[in-house]
């Protein structure tokens, strides 16, 4: 960015680089909250499989 000399679109890339980077560092946030989210659901769902299969008496 530093080698552009035309100020406006200096100014303009560092704009679009730093959203960009804003959007990526969100988008990370909300992937983790995503993943820990579906991880507590998978162990979950397998507690609740395991209880079903020990009611029918064992594994399938």
């Amino acid at each position: 960015v530093e080698n552009i000399e035309d100020d406006d679109a200096r100014h303009g890339l560092q704009t679009k680089l730093i959203i960009a980077y804003d959007m990526a560092k969100r988008m990370n946030a909300k992937l983790r909250e995503y993943k820990k989210n579906w991880d507590e659901r998978f162990w979950e769902k397998n507690e609740d499989v395991d209880q079903d299969r020990q009611k029918r008496g064992g594994r399938e």
